[in-house]
């Protein structure tokens, strides 16, 4: 389906700056690093010191660093400034326009925003969010009937995350006493230790796995 999206591209005025050129790119455009946290928002630090932040619900949000603003763009499309100086907040009374269409062969629901953040909703309940610079966010449910979901972070030249969720550990809010021994546990219990429920895993291209969670 994703093949399907990129060969019917929207129309001329909703991709306008997104022309390939010969130019280089500014350094409003360039990625210096980016940050996932175990909430699965992926901070992302550009060239010219400003910060864009991606959530794994589509909500976007950027900076500008020369005039002190802060801008949030929500699932709905409000758009919300924030002005650091005398922490001003407001909504702007345009709502940015979405697109809904229906994929004919898998009856999954597309939602295309305006500032180029496209939502996959698929009958499964699985949620695909792309970001304008291609970030992919896939969240679905955990094999087996487990409870919660399980998240991919994926963007071309960049190693994928996938961070695990139960809701059941993190209800119970597991503390690991002095001594105690679940703290012996192995690779394979980690779950078991965490006292959030979140597991976050970088998949190395060697097929090391990196993980982290909060243990108390």
């Amino acid at each position: 389906m994703q093949k399907h999206i990129l060969a019917n591209p929207m129309g001329k005025a909703q991709t306008k700056g997104n022309t390939l050129t010969s130019s280089k790119p500014t350094e409003a455009q360039v990625e210096l690093h980016r940050v996932i946290t175990t909430e699965g928002e992926i901070i992302k630090q550009m060239a010219d010191g400003n910060l864009i932040i991606y959530q794994e619900d589509g909500t976007l949000t950027y900076s500008d660093k020369r005039r002190g603003l802060w801008y949030t763009i929500n699932p709905h499309g409000v758009k919300r400034v924030r002005k650091v100086k005398g922490r001003i907040v407001s909504d702007e009374m345009r709502k940015l326009k979405i697109e809904t269409k229906v994929d004919p062969e898998t009856s999954a629901t597309l939602k295309i925003r305006e500032d180029g953040v496209l939502c996959v909703d698929y009958l499964d309940e699985s949620k695909l969010i792309v970001m304008p610079d291609g970030t992919n966010i896939l969240k679905k449910k955990r094999a087996d009937g487990e409870a919660g979901t399980i998240t991919y972070i994926t963007k071309t030249n960049f190693v994928p995350v996938r961070q695990i969720y139960d809701p059941v550990k993190a209800r119970a809010r597991t503390v690991i006493g002095l001594g105690g021994t679940d703290a012996l546990m192995g690779k394979d219990l980690i779950m078991e230790r965490t006292n959030t429920g979140k597991i976050s895993e970088v998949l190395l291209p060697d097929q090391t796995i990196v993980q982290s969670y909060l243990e108390k």
